[in-house]
């Protein structure tokens, strides 16, 4: 993008003849480039014919496609502009993205179009990007119908999404001015799902206050095949409050039986949430040197939807034997026990540790089929 000013030159504007020409020129520019190198054929004077070549590819190609297309009016013109550091006439230093290039060309449709090319360092780097640009648009690959529809289902689904938010703002409005300290723990309340996130969903539960249902928290197993649809009503009960996760002053679960939780429950829940899916750096150096063949202990903290086409998502929390630093990973495998809740113990193998991308490859399974097939 072009963020400082730009001053036009006009002198490197330049207009070339209609379609008739558009092969020959192309032809042209091909000639004038070899014609720049010797016939020694050495291995210098080869690179300097392929650099020259390089230097009008795009534009050449760009007059040979019109050509083809049968383009008879408009010219190719390319506008070449000056980026400044300020307002000022005062150009910037010689460096990567001092010009930068736009070609108006005829299209297909019988308009003329326009491309804007990459920043470059060179007058002639900028013209090839420009025409680089117009030769992947869509008024010449034939993709202009292809983005047409994919513009108008884009436009429905904005649409849909707008009605569906306008509603749910309606049912919200409708709702009584219920306060976080006016809820007890154990309290049954009705909400309305509002929004998808990693970790859970959010829930309007008045017209101001807003709670958090964990996935674990879903459904009586812990694993939640799919997410509850934005608009829909639901009753839970009050898991716990004053703590925060995700910045909502409320916890809800939609499990049924007894509401005991571990006490650290809401400071794991948010631990894994800033670190779990490379939110947060972790070190995992004292997993490295550990046996893939080696059986580990990891607590559940959360869960994550999943389907038929898409594993299972179980957030663990653990520390390598020995070792004092407590790590976030998610697996995802089909190899699920009957049902997890938070604090559940598991049984785990680290067949990959990835230092550079603080992942450790976690499985349930004797053996993954990656092992199965070595």
């Amino acid at each position: 993008p072009i963020n400082s000013g730009l001053r036009g030159i006009g002198a490197l504007s330049s207009a070339l003849p209609p379609r008739a020409s558009h092969v020959a020129r192309a032809a042209e520019d091909a000639e004038a480039a070899d014609g720049a190198v010797a016939e020694d054929g050495d291995g210098a004077t080869n690179r300097k014919k392929k650099k020259n070549n390089n230097q009008v590819a795009n534009r050449a190609r760009l007059l040979t496609v019109l050509g083809e297309k049968k383009l008879v009016e408009g010219d190719v013109i390319y506008s070449v502009y000056e980026q400044l550091t300020d307002k000022s006439s005062t150009p910037t230093n010689l460096n990567l993205t001092r010009y930068v290039a736009k070609v108006t060309f005829p299209c297909p449709d019988g308009k003329r179009h326009e491309c804007m090319g990459q920043p470059r360092g060179k007058l002639n780097a900028a013209k090839e990007s420009a025409a680089s640009a117009a030769l992947k648009s869509e008024w010449l690959t034939g993709q202009t119908e292809k983005t047409t529809k994919n513009t108008e289902k884009t436009t429905e689904a904005t649409t849909k999404n707008d009605e569906a938010a306008e509603n749910i703002e309606k049912l919200v409005a409708a709702m009584s001015d219920v306060k976080a300290e006016d809820l007890e723990v154990g309290q049954v309340v009705e909400g309305i799902f509002r929004q998808t996130t990693v970790y859970g969903q959010i829930v309007s539960l008045g017209k101001e206050l807003q709670g958090f249902l964990p996935w674990i928290e879903a459904t009586d197993k812990g694993l939640k095949q799919k997410s509850y649809a934005s608009g829909t009503k639901k009753e839970f009960r009050v898991l716990a409050k004053s703590a925060v996760i995700d910045g909502l002053p409320v916890v809800l679960t939609a499990r049924s039986g007894d509401l005991t939780r571990p006490p650290s429950m809401v400071e794991d829940i948010n631990f894994a949430n800033a670190r779990d899916g490379g939110g947060k750096k972790q070190d995992m150096s004292e997993f490295v040197g550990i046996s893939p063949d080696q059986w580990l202990e990891a607590e559940v903290v959360n869960t994550g939807t999943f389907s038929k086409f898409r594993s299972a998502r179980i957030v663990v929390m653990m520390t390598a034997p020995g070792g004092s630093k407590k790590v976030v990973q998610s697996m995802f495998e089909k190899a699920l026990p009957g049902s997890v809740s938070f604090g559940s113990k598991l049984k785990v193998r680290a067949v990959v540790v990835d230092l550079a991308k603080s992942r450790l490859g976690l499985t349930m399974l004797e053996k993954t089929p990656e092992e199965t097939k070595a």
